[in-house]
C-alpha cells in the first residue's frame, strides 16, 4: 500500500504544476466558444444588413419578437421575387426591336424569271411527243384508265417529259424554256439600256428548264439604285409563247423571285404575273435577325461544315450553296423518296450524283411520298436534321396591274425584229404573249427586325441586389462582411488548434 501512494502523490504534483505553469492555455481554449460568439455578435452589431442589429441591441421581448417576424417576412418576400425573376430569366423571353434605316443608294435586288410554259418550239414539242409515246402514255385512254383527272395529266406528263429533258446535252437544252435574246423585246435599269450579255444570266431549273436571272453579281458588280420609283428601276417588255395543246401547260405567264443575290431562286417559291398586263412590283426589304439557343431555335453562323452535326446541313454547305432551311427539308424528302423509290424527286433541292425518278413506277411512287410528306408534321420528321437560320434576307412585293399593251403602242410594237415574221398576230394574239415588268423599290428605307433579350444577365444580377437591398438592407458589400466575419472564425479556430497542441506537448514533455 505504501509504494501506491507514493505513486499518486507523484502524479498528482506532477498535474499541479502542468495546471499551474498552463492555466492561461487551458483557459483560453475554455473561452473559444465564447469568442465565436463574441465574433458573431459583434457582426450583428456592426452589419449593413436591417433588423440583425437591432434584434441584438434591444432588450424588450416584444420588440426582439417583433424584430424577428419582419426579419422573416422579409427574407420570404426576398427569396420569393428572387426566385421569380431567375425563373423569368430562365424562360429566354426575347422582345423585338425594329429600326427604320434609310440606305443610299441601296444594292438592287437579284430577280430570277422563269415561264410557265417552258415547251415552245418545235425540238421541245417533238420531244415530249416522243417521251410520251415512248412511255405508252401518249393519249387519254391510259390516264382515263389510271383514275388520272385531266389538271393531272398535264402535271404528270410535264413531269415525266421535264425529268428525261435532264438527261439532254447543254445545246439541246436550249431549246426549252426562255432565251435571252429572244424573249427580251426591250430592258432598261434607271432609264439606261440593259446590256444583255453582261445584266442576265442562265439559271437552269428542272421544272421550267432555262430561267434567266438579272443582277447576279457573277458579271458585272451589283446594280444600285439611287432613288425610288417607278422610272429608277428594272423595267422589261418580254415575249412569252402562247401555250398550245401539245405544250403540257394549263396556265401561260411568268414566275418570279425577288431575292439576295447570295441566296439561290427556288421555285415554286416567289409568286406569277399573267400576260397581257403590265405589273407594277414596288420592292421593300426586311433584315430579320433572331436570337440563337436558349432564346429561339435558331442557329448562328450557319456557314461551315461543323457549325451544325447533320448530313443533310454538311451536303448543303459541301455544295457551295447558302444553307437554307427549306433547302434541308427538300433534301429530308429527298431521303424518304430515296428510300421507297431508289430515285429522287426533280422538282427539290437534290442530291449530288443521285438519278431522277423517271419510270412510271418510280414517278407514281415520288408523287406518293411527295404528297404525304407535305401533309405530315414536317418539324417532326425533319426539324433535327435542318436547322434554322437566325438571320434572313426578305423582299416583300406589292403588284399592280394595268392592261398592256394599248392598241396604238400595238402598231409600233408589231415591228419588232421578233414580230416580223409572224403572220396574223393580231392584236389580241399579242396581249396574250406579252408582259411588261416595272420592278422598283417602293423606299429607301428598310425594316431591320432584331431579336433583343428581355432580361440579360445583367438585368437578373440589378433585380436580386435591388431586391435584397430593398427587403433586408444586404448589398455587395454585405456579402465582403460575412466573408470578414468567416475569416475571424477560422482565426478563432487555428488559434486555439495552436494553444491545444502546445498543452499537448506539455503532457507529453512532462511524462
Amino acid at each position: 500500500m505504501l509504494w501506491i501512494i507514493k505513486f499518486s502523490r507523484k502524479y498528482v504534483k506532477l498535474f499541479e504544476n502542468i495546471f499551474i505553469k498552463n492555466s492561461h492555455l487551458i483557459l483560453e481554449m475554455s473561452n473559444k466558444r465564447q469568442k465565436i460568439i463574441q465574433v458573431l455578435k459583434n457582426a450583428g452589431h456592426s452589419t449593413t444588413s436591417h433588423g440583425l442589429s437591432h434584434i441584438l441591441k434591444t432588450k424588450s421581448i416584444f420588440l426582439k419578437f417583433m424584430w424577428i417576424l419582419f426579419l422573416f417576412s422579409s427574407c420570404g418576400s426576398c427569396c420569393y421575387l428572387i426566385a421569380t425573376s431567375i425563373m423569368n430569366f430562365l424562360k429566354w423571353e426575347v422582345v423585338t426591336k425594329i429600326d427604320i434605316v434609310t440606305e443610299i443608294p441601296s444594292i438592287f435586288p437579284t430577280i430570277s424569271i422563269c415561264t410557265a410554259n417552258p415547251i415552245q418550239n418545235n425540238f421541245s414539242l417533238n420531244f415530249v411527243d416522243q417521251v410520251l409515246k415512248g412511255s405508252g402514255i401518249s393519249n387519254n385512254s391510259w390516264f382515263e384508265s389510271n383514275g388520272i383527272n385531266y389538271q393531272f395529266k398535264f402535271l404528270f406528263s410535264k413531269y415525266l417529259s421535264m425529268s428525261n429533258v435532264y438527261n439532254l446535252s447543254d445545246q439541246e437544252r436550249e431549246n426549252f424554256g426562255m432565251k435571252i435574246n429572244k424573249s427580251i423585246i426591250s430592258c432598261y435599269y434607271s432609264t439606261n439600256p440593259c446590256n444583255l450579255s453582261l445584266d442576265f444570266e442562265y439559271h437552269y431549273d428542272n421544272m421550267h428548264s432555262n430561267c434567266i436571272k438579272f443582277n447576279s453579281g457573277k458579271k458585272t458588280e451589283l446594280k444600285k439604285a439611287s432613288k425610288p420609283g417607278l422610272i429608277n428601276g428594272l423595267q422589261m417588255e418580254i415575249y412569252v409563247d402562247e401555250p398550245n395543246e401539245n405544250s403540257l401547260s394549263t396556265a401561260s405567264g411568268l414566275y418570279l423571285i425577288v431575292h439576295n443575290n447570295s441566296q439561290e431562286s427556288h421555285f415554286p417559291e416567289g409568286f406569277t404575273v399573267p400576260v397581257g398586263k403590265q405589273v407594277n412590283i414596288a420592292v421593300q426589304r426586311e433584315f430579320i435577325s433572331k436570337k440563337a439557343r436558349p432564346y429561339s431555335e435558331c442557329t448562328q453562323n450557319l456557314d461551315s461544315v461543323n457549325a451544325f452535326d447533320s448530313d443533310l446541313y454538311r451536303t448543303i454547305i459541301q455544295s457551295g450553296k447558302p444553307y437554307r432551311r427549306e433547302m434541308c427539308y427538300d433534301l429530308c424528302l429527298q431521303e424518304i423518296i430515296i428510300e421507297k423509290c431508289k430515285c429522287q424527286d426533280m422538282i427539290s433541292y437534290s442530291f449530288p450524283n443521285m438519278s431522277y425518278c423517271m419510270s412510271l413506277n418510280h414517278i407514281f411512287c415520288d408523287y406518293e411520298e411527295f404528297s404525304h410528306f407535305y401533309t405530315e408534321n414536317i418539324e417532326e420528321k425533319c426539324g433535327r436534321k435542318c436547322p434554322l437560320e437566325c438571320d434572313t434576307i426578305k423582299y416583300p412585293v406589292t403588284l399592280t396591274y394595268l392592261d398592256y399593251p394599248t392598241e396604238a403602242y400595238y402598231n409600233k410594237l408589231i415591228k419588232e425584229p421578233i414580230f416580223k415574221n409572224m403572220s396574223g398576230l393580231t392584236y389580241e394574239k399579242l396581249k396574250k404573249k406579252m408582259i411588261f415588268l416595272n420592278i422598283y423599290y417602293s423606299e429607301f428605307q428598310y425594316k431591320k427586325i432584331q431579336e433583343v433579350e428581355k432580361m440579360t444577365i445583367i438585368d437578373l444580377v440589378a433585380g436580386i441586389g435591388g431586391t435584397m437591398g430593398l427587403f433586408i438592407g444586404i448589398s455587395f458589400l454585405s456579402l465582403i462582411e460575412i466573408i470578414h466575419v468567416a475569416f475571424e472564425i477560422v482565426f478563432v479556430i487555428l488559434e486555439n488548434e495552436k494553444n491545444t497542441n502546445k498543452v499537448q506537448t506539455v503532457l507529453v514533455g512532462s511524462k
